[in-house]
């Protein structure tokens, strides 16, 4: 069975996040199959990780990440 996590993020109203990034943890019975935005696959650390650079006020974004479970 193959699965899409959704992450939404928004930084706030004020300041512009420096070299942001974006990390999603997968579940231990998962397996990477791929994802949106760039996002590189750690797999040693099996986890998902976006490098958005600065992130300016307001800024927001929906990345996404398919995973299968065995």
């Amino acid at each position: 069975q193959q699965v899409d996590y959704a992450i939404s993020y928004v930084n706030g109203p004020n300041e512009t996040v420096e070299n942001a990034v974006v990390v999603l943890i997968l579940p231990v019975a998962s397996e990477y199959v791929e994802s949106t935005g760039g996002g590189l696959y750690w797999p040693e650390r099996h986890e998902v990780f976006w490098k958005l650079g600065n992130l300016a006020p307001e800024g927001q974004g929906i990345l996404s990440a398919r995973v299968r479970y065995f």
